[in-house]
């Protein structure tokens, strides 16, 4: 027993496994707590965390202590928790504390739902679907290997992961399952040391979950779970299989009775209804409930649900935004559950503290996102707190409360900055959320190229251009780089920014005016373009394009490489007398050799080196440098010991498009290059099944790829037999009879023919299969429309030939979606709401279309809708996705919170010329200002455009600079004001524009002999425009070389004037802009890809015996008719000869091809073994192949 004067701590709670979100409880042995220090909340240090919990302290009596943390703890973490002297205040108690410990939930799997269910895009295969439940989120790539799935105690090794991101609930799909009269027993095993995206600890022991699942032909209840949404209730049951929804009203019902909405989702449905203040409700199914996979309920389904309770929780409504109008209504709104009392603290972060304070959060970037997670943010040294206040909230259990929390008595404070502003519960301060704020009128787009910048600031408010606003940019180590005031336009332009920011990298630009300080974040404000078309060919450096070729891409050791570069600067003029150096890089990465010369006149070079004999296969690289060593291009070639392809195949098909159910025949046809037939080759057949969208010619503009069918997956077959005397063969293939596609299904056959030694040359063909015989199309004049006005969506039907179908019946379906405030459960078991999107059904209508038919009608909501045509009688549906919004007419269930539009940029020409005008249209989600810019590699002009009725037109003079292409970029923006009829705040669009000049393409032929014989010398004639010293490079290979890697004939003008990429990153704050906010008060509220991995790989055994026709002409100059001669000297070679040439001079290029058979009278072909072994002996068949029309009697002797 201790001392009298002891005090000891008869109560610490909780210990052991505790909650993230929790309130810590310490009740002492005596009474320590004077009466001024209860009841208020305190910063002293009662008690030591280790890992340290930032909160405060409340004595709520006199021996009773309470600790609240400020932010949920740390996933899978270890604490310990020791009491401190301070807890003793005056009194003259000896403390005998004890240490206590308690960690967050470990990492674990908490339960396996297994159920009926389809396998993925093979609807008519059935499967069983297991969903795993877990604590923490799991990446579903990492689980695979810690799986074991056994049925009836045999292991199902054919399964797959559905889920393609991390989550807590991930689902496994059996694959096929085939079906019994009996039950089946099905388990899955978690083994231990899996992780979770958390990282720290792995599962600590492994998991085995087992069901025992009724045959397909019984439906079973295996679960029921019931909360509120905040103004209905709702119960969800678990099935053993998908229930048929359209069934549900009449097997389902709730004592008391009420009006039901149905809802089914995988193994699950979802009844809602108004259930008051009812507390318990008795739920009935009746035997015979139907699914999907042929099931029924075989007995009565009663239980009582009772209504739980929902978790407390506060949080903003608008998650992401980060930026407030000066001016305006500076309101937050918030919303709040089961919180009787809620905290509000204001903070400041000083201007010169920014970055640091970023940096302090800036892992949550992408993790808030992707996760759901969100950052507490503590102000600590980077700034300070302004000002604490309370808000009641009114009375209502379990029902969802929203309030505003207005910023005005923040402003106007002496030092400039950011704002953070944290909501918690007054009570239990972990229950908190927390936001970052910039209260401004100055709106920032920037723009930064490689050496500028360019920054537009305009108000907010009004859209005017802000004029004499100091511009800064500062770099990632928060040091000044640039600074500037914008010009009458509100524009700041910055250059040379490469020389005056060497060594650093720009993070913020910062803008102040009169006291008013704004800035943008350049890691959370790139204006994403991965959904516009702005790639291109990759350029090495800003100022050059450099055009490197050879003969071929595949070389032996111990031959001479050649290859041959053309320098143009960005804008493709001559770039000559600089010193190169090319570096030829091996498959390890080190540098083989290195030579140096100077560009010629006409910016070009030629180097050959000699591989020596021992040279190692695989990959090599040339790199071409500048003499500052700036690299500007690089071309890949192969070393392999290799043997060139002796063959051409050519497949045909018996048709070009058919039906599903239908024969395809695949006519294969193999010969010699040098003419002979490829009889008696054996040949091998993958048949594949793949699906496009179907795109009309006749009928640009509309939309025929927004199908509701889900393409069916088909194995693979494979085929295999032998060419006839002709080198002939039909390969036939049966197209399953229940292939479905959302658009065109496409048979794609990938033939190889082995060659007399066994190699393969491998080419595919392709039929197209139309599993419906019409294709629905749908046009819009725009995305965006107004409420209670006419929209006309334009309709038609065609059939596979893309003709007209007259009198098509259809019917059409309007659906509307709208994002309702819904109770969800976490991981672990707390229910709290959140936003989904939902389904209703607006009306249905029967149309008929006969060629273009208008399809009119009005919708007097706001909102996202969809249009969908059906063909009459049919499930499947075309689709179109649309947006409307007028005033007074947006709800807040209306839309989801997306900022952004999309402007459409139209061009009145696919290709325009230097000295052309080109007209553009803007199409725009709402009326406003537009800021145009033409740019590329840099920002070639700009200008602002008033949009009136959501659209405006521009005309730009176009020149030489803006060759092969330049980008249209369009960023629109409004005044900001209460008005929420339009969701949208800003709105982006990016166009790529081709500019040309075609007679910058060279003419080039070739002029050779169609047929010669070996060991003889041809001329070849290459002419192109007659001009005196035009250069000129000749080729002539073995197209069995060529053949090897589907080498391309060299084209310097398809190169220079290619698409090039955007090199300018745009950035602004408009999507991060929050909407105004009126105070309120707290109220309820094709094959190519299979080709190429089917190449032939090389063969690393010397096979120098084969000897390889390769000719390299060097860099040759035309005479003054515009031509070049060269004489080929063609050894004993059997074949067909490439022949390849490139011209250019200045800005203009041109290349071309020809082929030239090789062959004798009469062609030997012995099918000899590459090794023997001494003593073997070996019968080897010899192809004798006459190339002419005679007959002759041949003897053949072996030496």
């Amino acid at each position: 027993c201790a001392p009298s004067n002891t005090v000891e701590v008869e109560n610490f709670s909780p210990t052991g496994k505790v909650e993230k979100l929790t309130n810590f409880v310490v009740e002492f042995s005596e009474d320590l707590a004077p009466p001024d220090v209860q009841g208020v909340w305190l910063d002293e240090e009662f008690i030591t965390f280790s890992p340290a919990i930032a909160g405060k302290f409340k004595w709520t009596s006199d021996n009773t202590l309470v600790f609240s943390p400020d932010a949920p703890l740390e996933a899978i973490q270890d604490y310990t928790a020791t009491i401190n002297k301070q807890v003793l205040f005056n009194t003259n108690f000896s403390p005998d504390f004890d240490t206590y410990e308690f960690h967050t939930p470990y990492f674990d799997v908490t339960k396996a739902d297994f159920f009926w269910t389809n396998i993925a895009h093979q609807n008519y295969k059935l499967s069983v679907q297991a969903n795993l439940h877990f604590n923490y989120p799991v990446e579903p790539q990492s689980l695979k290997d810690y799986l074991e799935i056994k049925k009836d105690g045999a292991e199902l090794k054919d399964f797959q992961i559905v889920s393609e991101q991390a989550a807590d609930v991930i689902a496994i799909n059996f694959g096929e399952v085939k079906q019994t009269d009996k039950e089946q027993i099905f388990s899955i095993k978690v083994k231990e040391n899996l992780v979770s995206v958390i990282e720290k600890e792995g599962l600590q022991e492994t998991r085995t979950f087992e069901s025992t699942l009724p045959p397909i032909t019984k439906l079973a209840v295996t679960g029921v779970s019931s909360g509120f949404d905040g103004n209905t209730g709702w119960i969800e049951v678990s099935t053993t299989q998908t229930v048929d929804e359209d069934q549900l009203k009449n097997y389902v019902s709730t004592d008391p009775g009420k009006r039901l909405h149905f809802f089914v989702s995988e193994n699950q449905f979802r009844l809602e209804t108004d259930l008051n203040d009812v507390q318990t409700v008795d739920l009935k199914i009746k035997k015979g409930l139907p699914g999907l996979y042929g099931g029924e309920l075989e007995f009565d389904f009663e239980q009582t649900v009772s209504m739980v309770n929902v978790n407390q929780s506060i949080n903003f409504t608008d998650k992401k935004s980060k930026y407030l109008m000066l001016g305006g209504e500076e309101n937050l709104k918030v919303n709040a559950v089961n919180i009787e009392e809620a905290e509000i603290e204001v903070s400041q972060v000083f201007k010169n503290n920014l970055l640091h304070f970023l940096n302090q959060y800036s892992y949550s970037y992408d993790y808030d996102e992707y996760y759901g997670y969100y950052p507490t943010y503590y102000v600590g040294d980077y700034g300070k707190t302004l000002y604490t206040e309370k808000v009641k909230l009114s009375e209502g259990k379990n029902w969802l409360k929203s309030f505003t929390v207005n910023l005005n008595k923040a402003l106007n404070q002496k030092y400039k900055g950011i704002y953070t502003v944290t909501v918690r519960s007054a009570e239990e301060r972990w229950r908190n959320d927390s936001k970052m704020i910039a209260i401004s009128d100055l709106g920032i787009i920037s723009k930064f190229a490689n050496d500028e910048i360019y920054v537009f600031v305009n108000t907010i408010s009004s859209t005017e251009p802000v004029a004499e606003a100091e511009v800064s940019i500062i770099s990632t180590n928060n040091q000044i780089l640039l600074t500037g005031k914008t010009d009458k336009d509100g524009v700041a332009r910055f250059t040379d920014v490469n020389k005056n920011t060497e060594g650093f990298s720009p993070r913020l630009v910062v803008v102040e005016k009169n006291g008013d300080f704004n800035y943008i974040d350049l890691r959370e404000t790139l204006i994403e373009t991965s959904r516009y078309d702005v790639g291109g060919i990759t350029q090495y450096a800003e100022d050059f394009n450099t055009f490197i070729y050879s003969p071929r891409n595949i070389y032996r050791p111990g031959e001479e490489v050649q290859l041959s570069a053309i320098v143009r600067n960005d804008k493709i003029k001559v770039v000559k007398d600089i010193p190169i150096i090319t570096k030829i890089i091996t498959p390890t990465g080190k540098v083989f050799d290195e030579f140096k010369q100077e560009l010629n006149e006409q910016g070009s070079f030629e180097i050959s080196f000699t591989l020596p004999d021992y040279a190692q296969t695989g990959g090599y690289r040339a790199e071409l440098f500048t003499g500052s060593k700036q690299l500007i291009g690089s071309y890949n070639f192969s070393v392999e010991e290799f043997v060139p392809d002796k063959i051409r195949v050519l497949l045909t098909t018996d048709k070009k498009k058919t039906k599903p159910g239908k024969k395809v025949l695949v006519d294969v046809n193999a010969e010699f290059l040098f003419g002979g037939k490829a009889s008696g080759l054996l040949y091998e057949a993958d048949i594949q099944l793949k699906h496009r969208g179907f795109y009309s010619k006749n009928y640009p503009g509309y939309y025929f790829t927004n199908s509701s069918i889900v393409n069916s997956n088909v194995d693979n077959t494979f085929l295999d037999g032998k060419l006839d005397e002709q080198g002939n063969a039909v390969i036939e293939y049966q197209i399953p009879a229940n292939v479905q596609s959302s658009g065109i299904a496409s048979v794609n056959g990938y033939v190889s023919v082995f060659d007399l030694t066994g190699r393969t040359v491998t080419r595919t063909v392709s039929v197209d299969v139309f599993p419906k015989d019409y294709f629905i199309g749908i046009k819009s004049s725009d995305y965006y429309f107004g409420v209670n006005e006419n929209l006309t969506f334009n309709l038609v039907a065609v059939n596979p030939d893309d003709k007209i179908i007259k009198n098509f019946k259809a019917k059409a379906q309007l659906v509307r979606y709208e994002w309702q405030t819904v109770l969800k459960r976490d991981y672990s078991g707390n229910y709290y709401y959140t936003s989904e999107q939902k389904e209703l059904n607006e009306w249905e209508k029967n149309v008929d279309i006969s060629g273009k038919t208008p399809f009119t009608f009005a919708v007097s909501k706001s909102g996202k809708y969809e249009l969908r045509i059906f063909k009459k009688g049919s499930e499947d549906y075309q689709k179109k996705v649309f947006y409307a919004y007028g005033w007074g007419s947006s709800t807040a269930a209306s839309f989801e919170v997306d900022k952004e539009g999309r402007i459409d940029i139209v061009l009145d020409k696919e290709e325009y010329e230097p000295g052309e005008k080109a007209k553009i249209l803007f199409t725009c989600p709402f009326s406003g200002k537009l800021l145009i810019t033409i740019e590329r590699n840099n920002v070639h002009s700009y200008q602002y455009v008033n949009v009136e009725n959501k659209s405006a037109e521009i005309e730009i003079p176009l020149d030489d600079n803006h060759m092969p292409n330049v980008y249209i970029t369009a960023t629109l923006f409004k005044k900001h004001n209460k008005d929420a009829s339009i969701p949208f705040l800003v709105g982006h669009g990016f166009a790529s524009m081709r500019v040309v000049k075609i007679k910058n393409k060279l003419p080039v032929t070739i002029t050779a002999p169609e047929k010669i014989k070996p060991k003889t010398t041809q001329q070849i004639i290459i002419k192109t425009e007659p001009q005196k010293d035009i250069y000129v490079t000749v080729a002539a290979v073995d197209e069995g070389i060529l053949q090897i890697t589907n080498f391309n004939t060299p084209d310097p003008y398809k190169y220079m004037y290619a698409k090039r990429p955007l090199m300018v990153n745009s950035y602004d704050l408009y999507k991060l802009l929050l909407h105004e906010i009126v105070s309120e008060s707290s109220t309820p509220g094709g094959g190519d890809m299979m080709e190429e991995q089917l190449k032939k790989r090389t063969n690393p055994i010397s096979v120098k015996r084969f000897k390889l026709l390769s000719y390299w002409s060097g860099i040759k100059k035309t005479d003054s008719n515009g031509e070049v001669k060269v004489s080929l000297n063609i050894p004993q070679f059997n074949g067909d000869v490439r022949l390849m040439a490139v011209a250019y001079t200045d800005s203009r290029f041109g290349s071309a091809e020809e082929h030239m058979k090789v062959a004798d009278d009469l062609i030997i072909e012995p099918q000899v073994p590459r090794f023997l072994v001494v003593n073997d002996s070996l019968v080897t068949p010899v192809t004798v192949i006459n190339t002419t029309n005679r007959v002759a009697n041949v003897e053949i002797s072996l030496n």
